[in-house]
């Protein structure tokens, strides 16, 4: 590459459009009603799991939303209807389809174009230089990167930054947010073009990440969330480890450990009060006290879904006089759905170690190993790994010796796997465990001394929680952003403890599926959103305290497809109009969930959306238990109580039986959001400047150190309350300052609107976080910061840092509502 008559060194470049180049394969033969496959001219476009197809003929008829032959639009139906493929054959060049090609569709002949819906695509990206002669350079993004998302789905002209030197020798463009090298000098084809203004046509590239595409992500992954103890900064793959030595007394109950978190009964069964606690230091106990029993203490902040437990466990001064008596740890629902691993005494002292299931309530023994005979009084130490694996069953790993003058087998002494975990395979909270056979008579106390548990990787090795960037992440929207637009793999986010924010889930799409589990610890204080979901999204396990101040539901289910609510605890609290809405499209379902405190309905499907419904329970709400609206309701089981099922416009199919079951907790927690009235910069030598960005620093003669303010009346003041947590939205313009990554740094000021003096600053700054050039997020606001402005001298927050650098602009209220937008959670 030589003779360009300009040479650009390093400059900003925002990509200006992004648009579709549709790629993917032919139809070799004619596609008739009741095929069951599609055999096309190439399937190396189309991803082994399966997806929804799209087909296009060459005379420009499309598959429509109604099923017949049109114009102007592109196959839109949901999968229920069967245009899925399931497997791919390459060598044969076909693709199967889940369901034989329906009747009503119009016949398709060879030369027609196939895609998966989302259609299969190339992107071109014109990304526009900010240097002299405004050179425009087009990248076009090939297919091999796979599947991109289609216009629509992202925020149209979002502007995302790059940076380009071009030079004698090629370009570079390197993505400012990330720093990383999008499209590498060695690896392009200039055109011929090469005059001053357009130094190069367009550039094709075999591998190239952009900021102009969503990420595409394919790996199955597990992250998980803790408010408490994670960091954003951490990768999101590991809990740190609850540590309990026991040292203290506690009469009723085991109280809070030593490190992560506190104790739970999840089932006592006996008669007389349970005569569990720590009674003596170190020493926790469970009882039982009669036939095939049950008491089970649960780690109640702890959510590890692959985890390796260590414990020492004895406390038996006499052997059973009939029956045996199981003592061990393990992973646990609750008393019937659980997997463990105990030691089992019987009335003779012989002693094994056993690997047990029991779902629901039927107790299967899944390996055993005999040990040497059991003494009175004799401490074991267990060591048990439990832990999802690739064929999606569960694999257990157990070791147990004499913690006195024993010593830890080299191998494991049970290693199995079971594939039926159902309710079990999914939970990740964790405990200790004791039952007593069907034969067993009399009174038994087990005891539990030192208890551990850490979180292990595929190959059962303990994460090293001490490692840089090894950890939970913070909060949920770290855990998405991690994820993408995109998702082909089977991803969990395991939240731990209470979460203070909303979960919202806007255009996922691909061939994968992810999970957001609360593992029965975890209490999601916010609102569920999701709009424009076409992945299957599944939320289990998990209490959702809805605060916000008013909610047209709990659970928002707009324009997306195959969701799956199961075993939530939901609370309304009086302020959500809804429990579970599901409208324009929306088709889900909602299994075992507890529904309390909505003021309309526990459940209401609108705009033509399906929902299936299945042994819920609580108090409906005040119009209907569930109410179907031009949709379609399959009901099964049990159903909220009080007020009835209604169908206006829309279908019920099924019968059920009213269930009350126990209601969440209610809370006065609150969540209030406010916008902005106005923002503007002031600047000591100038005054307030013209337009609405808020700026912070100094630019070279720019008129001093700026003071970015953002100002909202009295809205934030809420009088006789107190602030638990804040965020604030602060987005970066697409230009102005260094390009990459700087420091935000956050004031209160005491002035309830711009404009006038000079405004004041009554506390702070304080570093809130980092942005690049166009780079928009939710900040952590101190919690004295929120107070200040809820009941003290503080009306407002403001960009502000003593010293000129980071010189940073940020976009004002006119480029969006959300800029500076405020969230308060109070009580």
């Amino acid at each position: 590459m030589t003779g360009l008559a300009a040479r650009v060194e390093t400059q900003p470049a925002q990509v200006e459009s992004v648009y579709n180049v549709r790629l993917g394969a032919v139809l070799a033969a004619t596609l008739s009603p009741g095929a069951t496959t599609i055999s096309v001219d190439d399937t190396d476009r189309f991803v082994d799991g399966g997806g929804q197809l799209a087909l296009e003929s060459a005379d420009d008829v499309f598959v429509p939303a109604d099923g017949t032959a049109g114009t102007d639009a592109y196959f839109d139906r949901p999968s229920s209807i069967g245009v899925v493929y399931d497997s791919v054959d390459r060598v044969a060049n076909t693709l199967h389809l889940a369901v034989a090609w329906d009747t009503t569709f119009p016949t398709f002949a060879v030369g027609d174009s196939v895609w998966v819906d989302p259609p299969a695509m190339d992107r071109r990206a014109d990304v526009l230089l900010d240097g002299d002669g405004e050179q425009l350079v087009t990248a076009r993004i090939p297919f091999a990167l796979a599947a991109q998302l289609p216009e629509g789905v992202r925020e149209p002209n979002a502007g995302e930054w790059c940076r380009v030197r071009i030079d004698d020798t090629g370009f570079e463009v390197v993505d400012v947010v990330n720093e990383q090298a999008l499209i590498a000098a060695d690896a392009v084809e200039v055109g011929e073009d090469e005059d001053a203004d357009a130094a190069f046509d367009t550039i094709t590239v075999d591998e190239v990440i952009s900021p102009s595409v969503p990420r595409r992500s394919g790996d199955d992954v597990l992250f998980y969330v803790d408010p408490v103890l994670g960091s954003d900064e951490n990768g999101g793959d590991a809990v740190y480890p609850l540590v309990d030595g026991f040292d203290r007394s506690v009469a009723s109950g085991w109280g809070t450990a030593d490190v992560g978190g506190t104790w739970g009964q999840a089932q006592y069964q006996g008669t007389g009060v349970p005569d569990v606690g720590v009674l003596t230091a170190s020493a926790a106990r469970l009882r039982v006290n009669g036939g095939s029993q049950t008491n089970v203490m649960v780690t109640n902040d702890f959510a590890a879904l692959n985890a390796e437990v260590r414990a020492q466990v004895s406390g038996l001064t006499a052997l059973p006089s009939a029956g045996s008596v199981y003592l061990g740890v393990g992973r646990i629902a609750d008393s019937a759905n659980l997997y463990t691993v105990n030691l089992n005494i019987a009335t003779t002292g012989a002693l094994s170690l056993t690997a047990n299931r029991e779902l629901a309530g039927t107790f299967t023994t899944l390996a055993t190993v005999a040990l040497p005979t059991y003494t009175a009084g004799h401490v074991y130490t267990l060591r048990v790994q439990i832990a999802a694996n690739e064929d999606g069953g569960t694999t257990i790993r157990a070791k147990a010796w004499l913690s006195s003058g024993g010593t830890e087998p080299e191998a494991w002494q049970i290693e199995t796997t079971d594939g039926a975990g159902g309710a079990i395979a999914a939970v990740s909270r964790w405990g200790c465990h004791q039952q007593s056979g069907s034969a067993f008579s009399g009174t038994s106390h087990g005891t539990w001394y030192d208890f551990a548990v850490t979180a292990i990787d595929a190959s059962g090795e303990v994460v090293d929680t001490d490692a840089g960037g090894v950890g939970p992440l913070a909060t949920l929207r770290a855990a998405l952003d991690h994820l993408g637009s995109w998702n082909d793999g089977d991803v969990r986010i395991s939240l731990i403890g209470d979460v203070e924010e909303d979960l919202e889930i806007d255009g996922l799409a691909g061939g994968g599926r992810l999970t957001v589990d609360g593992g029965l610890v975890a209490v999601l204080y916010g609102r569920v959103r999701l709009y424009g979901v076409s992945q299957f999204v599944e939320i289990r396990d998990l209490t959702l305290q809805h605060v916000a101040e008013t909610s047209v539901a709990g659970v928002e289910m707009r324009t997306s497809r195959h969701i799956e609510l199961n075993n939530l605890k939901m609370q309304g609290n009086g302020v959500s109009a809804n429990g579970v809405l599901a409208t324009e499209g929306s088709e889900g379902q909602v299994v075992g969930c507890q529904m309390n405190g909505y003021t309309t309905n526990a459940v209401q499907c609108i705009e033509g959306s399906t929902l299936f419904l299945q042994n819920n329970l609580g108090a409906g709400g005040a119009t209907s238990s569930y109410r179907a609206a031009q949709s379609i309701l399959f009901v099964d089981g049990t159903k909220p109580t009080v007020a009835t099922m209604t169908a206006n416009g829309g279908q019920i199919f099924g019968t059920t039986t009213n269930a009350a079951g126990t209601p969440p907790p209610t809370t006065n927690r609150k969540t209030s959001t406010h916008t902005a009235n106005a923002t503007k910069t002031w600047r000591p030598e100038w005054g307030w400047k013209s337009g609405d960005d808020a700026i912070q620093g100094e630019w070279a003669g720019s008129g001093g150190l700026s003071r970015g303010v953002a100002a909202y009346g009295t809205n934030l003041r809420k009088p006789g309350r107190t602030a638990r947590s804040a965020k604030i939205y602060v987005r970066r313009a697409g230009s102005g300052g260094p390009g990459g990554k700087q420091a935000i740094y956050l004031a209160v000021h005491p002035e309830e609107k711009v404009g006038g003096g000079t405004p004041g600053i009554t506390a702070g700054p304080t570093k809130i976080g980092e942005l690049a050039n166009g780079e928009g997020k939710w900040m952590d606001v101190p919690k004295s910061y929120a107070q200040s402005v809820m009941t003290g001298g503080g009306r407002g927050f403001m960009l502000y840092h003593g010293s000129p650098s980071p010189y940073v602009i940020c976009a004002g209220r006119s480029g969006s509502n959300q800029n500076f937008q405020v969230k308060i959670t109070h009580e």
